[in-house]
């Protein structure tokens, strides 16, 4: 026993001894302290760098381009918490749906070999393919941001470094060579915070806003706003600006950027998800495939309709996004949204609220940042609505269509034109299940409207 103790005891000397060498070398002293200025760095960079769009591009700066106050913008935790809850989607939809499946084990046995009868434990199964298939396009939602964020900033090397790390905790790998991300075979990470309805929301908000099914909900919305469009004088023009906040996933200002290619379309959207998809939409560059009502079990037809796939054509977009370089796709809060241009430079600004205007808290809110903008401009200050009066997120106060004209009136808006649609068969749908038992439809308050008040 005495020998084995001596033996440990030189051992251990002696490994002693070799781990002191090591820590006085000076290839561990650089090592240590580039871990440590690593984890500084990192650790700096989540608390305090800021996501600057359009893209992604990341920044420490203390003045953020078109956003007035610095602490309104997206931080770079924002954007990881949000690429972690997109990775949970699967996970979390599939365990969702098992729901069903062990609500069926409170049934007595006659009546679960009825149910495999008919086919429904198919249809439970059926669900869970479609959440496989929407789970691959999540994939790439994520696969394109990152690469559009690496791409950003892989000039700056601490950037770079910090979005490798993201990349790796997401489950995807960053090609030294040529910097594409791709996922990893074990890469089966996932967060088990994610809201899960604003993730299908935004899947099918791109179906909405980028499928050709969904034009029947966005063609009478864009004749209206091209018709008013058309009365402002030389709206084709770079002194003039089309801002359009809550935008969404970006179809609407797309199309009036490509049709009007020498107007300045600023785009602005504050949900994290919708930006994301919006970005993805623009960049991805392949054509996909999403089932946006496979998991609404309720005031279906059959299992053909539920499960069915919406074509989504992205394909041509990127490329023609490329030609599109009069639009600005904005992340931030629009109440702190600022033109980022001199007053010579603009004569007109319309403000485009689609689906918008109901979104408000505080309905004075949206007045005053609009109203805010006639200081940037030389010639007018337009106002073109199209939407419901559906509200939503704690109001303050709730107009109807007369009180809000009245409201306009007395803070010196002028109506150029109004409309209202509130009859059939003008209701305008609202990602409406048009093969479903229950097909939900709005009326639209609809105006044009000129700021008269002087600067």
């Amino acid at each position: 026993m005495n020998t084995l103790t001596d033996r440990a005891t030189i051992v251990l000397t002696v490994v002693v001894l070799m781990i002191s060498l090591f820590r006085r070398s000076r290839w561990y002293k650089k090592w240590s302290q580039n871990f440590i200025n690593d984890g500084i760095t990192f650790g700096s960079i989540e608390n305090d760098i800021k996501v600057v769009s359009p893209g992604f591009k990341l920044t420490r700066d203390k003045i953020i381009p078109h956003f007035m106050n610095h602490d309104n913008t997206i931080s770079f935790q924002e954007l990881k918490q949000s690429l972690l809850q997109l990775k949970g989607y699967r996970k979390l939809s599939v365990a969702n749906n098992n729901v069903k499946m062990l609500r069926c084990q409170e049934l007595t046995e006659s009546e679960r070999i009825q149910l495999i009868d008919i086919g429904y434990f198919k249809k439970i199964q059926s669900v869970e393919s479609c959440i496989n298939q929407n789970s691959t396009i999540v994939s790439k939602i994520i696969e394109t941001t990152l690469n559009k964020l690496y791409q950003d900033n892989k000039k700056n090397s601490d950037y770079a470094k910090l979005i490798t790390q993201l990349s790796h905790e997401l489950g995807y790998d960053v090609n030294n060579k040529n910097g594409e991300i791709t996922m990893l075979k074990n890469g089966n990470v996932s967060n088990g915070d994610t809201p899960i309805m604003r993730i299908n929301e935004s899947l099918s908000h791109i179906c909405r806003d980028w499928s050709t099914t969904f034009r029947t909900e966005l063609n009478p919305i864009i004749e209206y706003i091209e018709s008013q469009l058309k009365t402002i004088p030389n709206i084709n023009s770079k002194k003039n600006i089309l801002v359009i906040p809550g935008c969404g996933v970006g179809y609407i200002p797309y199309y009036f950027a490509h049709k009007y290619p020498n107007l300045q379309v600023h785009s602005i959207e504050w949900s994290n998800f919708m930006y994301i998809c919006n970005q993805f939409a623009l960049n991805h560059g392949k054509d996909i495939e999403i089932s946006p009502f496979n998991q609404y079990y309720s005031n279906q037809l059959s299992l053909a309709h539920q499960t069915r796939l919406i074509k989504v054509p992205l394909k041509q977009i990127k490329e023609n996004n490329g030609k599109n370089k009069n639009l600005i796709s904005l992340w931030g809060d629009f109440r702190n949204y600022i033109p980022n241009v001199t007053e010579s430079q603009i004569n007109n600004i319309t403000v485009l609220s689609v689906y918008f205007l109901d979104t408000a808290e505080n309905v004075f809110q949206y007045l005053d940042s609009i109203e805010s903008l006639r200081k940037y401009c030389s010639q007018d200050l337009h106002w073109i609505n199209v939407g419901p009066l559906k509200y939503g997120t704690r109001p303050l106060v709730q107009f109807n269509v007369e009180e809000l004209s009245k409201l306009k009136q007395l803070r010196g808006w002028k109506d150029l034109d109004t409309q209202t649609d509130n009859k059939l068969p003008n209701l305008n749908g609202y990602l409406t299940d048009n093969e479903s038992l229950y097909q939900g439809y709005y009326g639209l308050n609809k105006f044009h409207s000129r700021y008269t008040k002087a600067k």
